[in-house]
């Protein structure tokens, strides 16, 4: 039951709130999805007090209430948090294993041109926000390129990292053009609001994967 309630609210939130103005509801619904998943992880995972990633889940969360709220203060809070949850995630890859090699040159040759084309970008419409916000791009950075270096020795559990790493860099490059770029456009916020919840719960997702047991 646990393990089917977190994707029941993911969808509700996706579908029935992702896309609206802020408010009491739209928290709360907002919420549920990762606290599911935070309590899943130390509830039902094996050993997942060795691993770093339910610091990484609850950071999410948190950064998750944050931004379901309006203003600068909150924002900064939800980006602060996130921060907090890609250490972890940083603290994953290398609990994992890692090892330095050109076998995922094409995915780090990627990475940077992402970086190349969305750092101008932001530093134009950030505003006020401009340092924070790209603090928190190198630290994507940081968290991208120590991903791509994930050598568990076991294929399946590198694969799922891998792409739960592709949609949380999507899903933050979404965010980024929603709350910046595509301000002044209405109607680019909808489906951009629809695209950020699933990348990211789907990222999460491969994430816990990666948890002991």
């Amino acid at each position: 039951m646990a393990s089917a309630l977190g994707p029941v609210t993911s969808l509700i939130y996706w579908l029935g709130f992702s896309w609206r103005p802020a408010s009491r509801a739209k928290t709360l619904a907002k919420a549920l999805p990762m606290g599911i998943l935070f309590g899943w992880l130390w509830v039902f995972a094996d050993d997942v007090g060795d691993s770093p990633i339910p610091f990484a889940v609850m950071f999410a969360w948190l950064g998750d209430i944050a931004l379901s709220k309006d203003g600068d203060r909150w924002f900064l809070l939800g980006i602060g948090a996130f921060a907090l949850a890609h250490v972890f995630l940083i603290a994953v890859f290398f609990d994992l294993g890692v090892e330095i090699g050109a076998a995922r040159i094409g995915g780090m040759i990627a990475l940077v041109g992402l970086l190349g084309v969305m750092v101008p970008l932001l530093w134009r419409y950030a505003g006020d926000l401009r340092g924070p916000v790209m603090g928190y791009v190198a630290i994507i950075f940081a968290m991208g390129i120590a991903g791509l270096m994930i050598a568990s020795g076991d294929t399946r559990v590198d694969q799922t990292v891998l792409l739960g790493l592709a949609l949380f860099v999507l899903s933050d490059t979404l965010l980024a053009l929603q709350a910046f770029v595509a301000t002044p456009s209405p109607r680019l916020q909808i489906p951009l609001s629809l695209a950020v919840w699933p990348t990211y719960y789907l990222a999460m997702i491969c994430f816990a994967a990666a948890a002991p047991g």
